[in-house]
């Protein structure tokens, strides 16, 4: 794949980005469109420099991630840590992305972990259940890589304090009806990550409780434009 090349004005909306701590990456495809005319779409990435260097940081800590090229990783923190626009030009999609980053929204839930699951889901998706304020559906919010997650253990202690990084290999087993496809296995149950660092049952036994209480957490969010 040849370099993009940058735009004056795309340079200099890179460089006001990088004063204020936020990195922008910037992607172009190249299509043809229904008369098979080529036609060129501008994907940009704006994420927090922080998180960039905390994502290559764990990264290079080798936990658990031997199937996965730094790029492949990068990539995939980079669709829960940032905001995505696509664009007609280079210089708007830079420039509506970094708008974008810059007035997001912080949300705070507090409720109980939820392994939640249901026909569909294909495996546990590790939430919280804000059941006091919202029922059902609306009270549920799924953990996304670069929220922070706070849980607080039977005696209000806290056992676990961080930034999520999701590793999707760790506990990764082969389907027994269908060779060579899996995914994540923990405690008997599908998965589809482990918090880097965790070992698969350990990570999930805080959510899997049996006859116990549900632990109480309090997960901050920095993204408000994705679904549950």
């Amino acid at each position: 794949m040849a370099k993009l090349r940058l735009t004056e004005e795309t340079k200099k909306i890179l460089k006001l980005a990088r004063s204020e701590g936020i990195h922008i990456r910037i992607i172009e495809r190249t299509f043809n469109n229904f008369f098979q005319l080529e036609k060129r779409d501008y994907y940009a990435y704006a994420c927090s420099t922080k998180d960039m260097m905390d994502c290559l940081r764990e990264f290079d800590k080798k936990i658990l991630f031997s199937a996965l090229t730094k790029a492949e990783y990068i990539r995939h923190c980079l669709n829960d840590l940032s905001v995505r626009v696509i664009r007609n030009s280079q210089e708007e999609a830079c420039r509506e992305a970094l708008g974008k980053f810059k007035n997001r929204k912080v949300k705070i839930i507090r409720g109980v972990l939820d392994p939640f699951w249901e026909s569909g889901t294909e495996g546990m998706i590790w939430s919280i259940d804000n059941g006091k304020d919202k029922k059902g559906y609306d009270g549920l919010y799924c953990i996304h890589t670069g929220d922070h997650l706070t849980i607080y253990g039977e005696k209000g202690e806290i056992i676990f304090k961080g930034k999520i990084f999701q590793d999707t290999m760790a506990g990764w087993t082969e389907y027994p009806r269908n060779p060579g496809n899996g995914q994540p296995l923990a405690l008997g149950c599908w998965i589809h990550w482990t918090q880097i660092g965790w070992k698969p049952d350990d990570w999930a036994r805080l959510f899997l409780r049996g006859k116990k209480p549900a632990l109480r957490a309090e997960l901050i969010q920095k993204r408000d434009d994705r679904p549950v």
